[in-house]
């Protein structure tokens, strides 16, 4: 916890939220909410999201763009393209894996994202880049669901390694967390995870007013 990274802003949940997770009324089902972007930058991780989306059979996906039309899909291609070659590096045409295939199992946009996730047990969490770590995960344990999560090591950041499944960036690894999560207790996978949100150094760490606190310093003492 001593680490002097700035963490993400995040709005963090009250305790009456906080209290309300629970283990009951969850679909045995994995859920996973992202829009449908992509990217031909080195380290990207757009496409894996796609390829889990396709090999795993019970996930519910949500998000904008999954029904965009050929066209359009088209024009952000070529709009990567180009941002590649102007930021000097080379197009690494695997981020369009599976960029023009067709998602039926979308089920479109959420109004509230963590109250949609508190409706599953599980959810797959996929980072843009493994270069760092973004609200995704946070926000999967705000709504109590058990993350199977690609990304840094949530160690780094303060997460403990018992409230996280991690998994590396491929599809087998993937399904190899998802089976160890089936094998979590969930009641006390939440009674470990209430301890957490309900710590004044995590808190710290991360809501939003604080950690814009930290940024505007840091701008001040440059």
């Amino acid at each position: 916890m001593g680490s002097t990274r700035v963490h993400w802003p995040l709005a963090w949940p009250t305790e009456a939220s906080i209290e309300s997770i629970s283990a009951s009324d969850r679909l045995e089902r994995i859920v996973l909410i992202n829009g449908n972007k992509m990217s031909l930058i080195k380290g990207e991780l757009y496409s894996l999201r796609r390829r889990a989306i396709r090999k795993i059979a019970n996930l519910d996906l949500y998000g904008t763009d999954w029904d965009s039309k050929f066209f359009s899909r088209k024009l952000i291609l070529a709009r990567n393209f180009a941002h590649s070659l102007l930021s000097f590096q080379i197009p690494r045409f695997s981020g369009a894996s599976f960029w023009f295939q067709a998602y039926p199992k979308s089920k479109g946009p959420v109004k509230d994202k963590i109250d949609t996730m508190a409706n599953y047990k599980y959810a797959l969490v996929i980072e843009n880049s493994a270069e760092y770590m973004s609200e995704k995960l946070m926000e999967a344990l705000f709504a109590g669901c058990i993350p199977i999560y690609v990304g840094p090591n949530p160690v780094d950041f303060g997460i403990p390694i018992d409230l996280v499944v991690r998994a590396r960036p491929d599809i087998t690894s993937i399904q190899n967390a998802l089976v160890e999560a089936s094998g979590w207790n969930s009641r006390d996978f939440h009674k470990k995870l209430k301890r957490f949100l309900r710590e004044k150094e995590v808190r710290d760490t991360w809501d939003h007013q604080l950690v814009y606190q930290q940024l505007l310093e840091g701008i001040q003492k440059q």
